[in-house]
């Protein structure tokens, strides 16, 4: 038995042995797999960062490399702009020379020029300057001339302040080289002369139709512009003094046959009442008509007593 029991033993020894060893076995395994799989891990742990370092160092490589070619392409771009600037600089430095070259070469022509020029001007100046000494002396003569009692006639025919001069003084009217006017004035006919005479002139004288129309219109439109004045009519130097019937001008002419404007029914001679002396009518005044323009409005002659009292026109030569 007990043989048999030993081998049962063995046989138990044995396959616990045999179940230590598997276990062992299978432990050795799993520890292989572990190792492998930490392997494994660790490999593709050092594949990652080996990538990650790559990648790193490719893309520093490539920001240094572009930073190198900036660099390389902003030294290229500052050299060329030194190289255009050192160009420029020489180009405006020659234009300068030039420049002032030209200047100094204008500046001597202009001074040599204006110094002619001043010349020419110092020249003109003293001819001018005699000139105008002349021309002073001149003027100084002719003020003493205007100044004299010989020019006293000639400044009543001219306005002192724009020194513009008319041909008659004012108040006169001029009418064929003759100045004429009318007197608001009435006297008789010799005292009217006498006025006339004391101005240097004489009472009005018709010499043709225009005189007539002239002496005419003088009367109409001052008896117009003067409705308050008893305006009758004019005295002109016509009379028949010396012999009835023969009219004389004051200038000494006889009565032209082709200029007689006497008013309808005159010269009558008519003597009023109180005319005590009886002379009669024997001088002439214009009267005015009543309208311009109508039949027979020229004939205005009228023969009146000489000591009546009218107004009269003056007439004398007009300046020239």
């Amino acid at each position: 038995m007990t043989g048999v029991e030993d081998v049962q033993l063995d046989l138990r020894q044995e396959g616990e042995n045999a179940d230590d060893k598997s276990v062992i076995i299978s432990t050795d395994e799993e520890e292989t797999d572990r190792r492998q799989t930490q392997n494994s891990w660790l490999k593709r742990l050092r594949s990652s960062w080996q990538a990650v370092l790559i990648g790193f160092l490719v893309v520093l490589f490539c920001s240094v490399t572009a930073v190198h070619i900036a660099q390389i392409y902003e030294l290229k771009r500052l050299k060329a702009e030194s190289q255009l600037i050192s160009e420029t600089s020489t180009l405006l430095l020659i234009q300068n020379n030039q420049l002032i070259k030209l200047v100094n070469s204008s500046c001597k022509e202009n001074v040599t020029l204006l110094e002619h020029k001043y010349g020419q001007l110092k020249l003109l100046l003293n001819a001018t300057q005699q000139t105008f000494m002349q021309l002073e002396a001149e003027n100084q003569r002719q003020r003493s001339i205007l100044s004299s009692d010989k020019m006293a006639f000639v400044w009543k025919f001219c306005n002192e302040t724009t020194l513009q001069c008319a041909r008659c003084e004012p108040g006169w009217v001029v009418h064929d080289s003759r100045c004429f006017f009318l007197s608001p004035e009435t006297f008789n006919w010799e005292r009217a002369r006498s006025k006339c005479i004391a101005i240097s002139a004489d009472l009005a004288v018709v010499l043709n139709v225009d005189d007539q129309e002239f002496l005419t219109n003088l009367t109409f439109e001052f008896h117009q512009q003067h409705p308050n004045v008893n305006f009758h009519s004019a005295w002109i130097g016509l009379q028949d003094i010396v012999q009835e019937g023969n009219y004389q001008w004051v200038d000494g002419r006889s009565i032209d046959q082709d200029v007689i404007y006497w008013m309808p029914q005159e010269p009558n001679n008519a003597m009023p009442a109180w005319d005590k002396d009886r002379g009669g009518q024997d001088c002439v005044a214009i009267v005015p008509p009543m309208r311009r323009g109508q039949a027979h409005w020229l004939y205005t002659w009228d023969d009146i007593v000489c000591v009546g009292s009218r107004n009269f026109i003056c007439e004398t030569k007009a300046f020239t």
